[in-house]
């Protein structure tokens, strides 16, 4: 296929998550916000979760319900409901409501598995930083090059290092609001469109 055929879109994050939020909450919130699909590592968590080192009383955790419209969507959102210390919330459907959900979480969690299409890239993981998150996620597909400096990536589909993860992350906290602002600077409309711009030579 020649260059010129192939669609290029650089990612971006919205204006709307470069927020900042005061937390009054003493537990450590934990966000999983991927499609309820095995891919995406849902049972990964899950595993990590029987973890005797993420207990209810420290950690609270909680799983959209995107994707649970699905088949296999409907199969998951049956099990995470009926797991003991997993909140289940609705989908936000607007940047400006996941961007609220964000400045309210510590750790988001994007555990993808190992598949032949791979994560494209992760936009999501962006977004958190941009809020002041610490995301894990797998160091497979496109997750590795959303880093804006407050990534740790672990292998895909291993419980164990999910859970070793999730815990440095909790032990290092959220984002200062000086490494936020600083993540925000990365993957922005402004660099998108440049870089965009450069690759059609204009």
């Amino acid at each position: 296929m020649p260059a010129g055929d192939i669609p290029i879109v650089y990612p971006f994050a919205s204006e709307e998550f470069n927020i900042s939020k005061s937390r009054k909450n003493k537990k450590i919130r934990i966000l999983f916000a991927g499609r309820l699909t095995p891919d995406k590592g849902i049972y990964t968590l899950m595993w990590a979760l029987h973890s005797p080192a993420i207990t209810p009383d420290r950690f609270s955790v909680s799983v959209t319900n995107a994707g649970a419209h699905t088949p296999e969507g409907k199969i998951i959102h049956k099990l995470v409901k009926a797991h003991p210390n997993i909140y289940v919330i609705r989908a936000k459907k607007t940047p400006n409501a996941m961007a609220e959900l964000l400045a309210s979480t510590d750790i988001v969690v994007m555990p993808s598995s190992v598949s032949w299409w791979g994560e494209m890239f992760g936009i999501l993981s962006v977004e958190a930083q941009h809020a002041g998150c610490r995301v894990v996620a797998s160091n497979s597909g496109g997750l590795p090059e959303t880093d804006c400096g407050g990534l740790i990536l672990v292998e895909p589909e291993n419980p164990k290092e999910l859970e070793q993860g999730i815990l440095e992350a909790s032990l290092i906290g959220r984002l200062s609001e000086t490494e936020r602002k600083a993540a925000s600077k990365k993957f922005t409309l402004t660099e998108s469109v440049d870089k965009l711009l450069g690759v059609i030579d204009l």
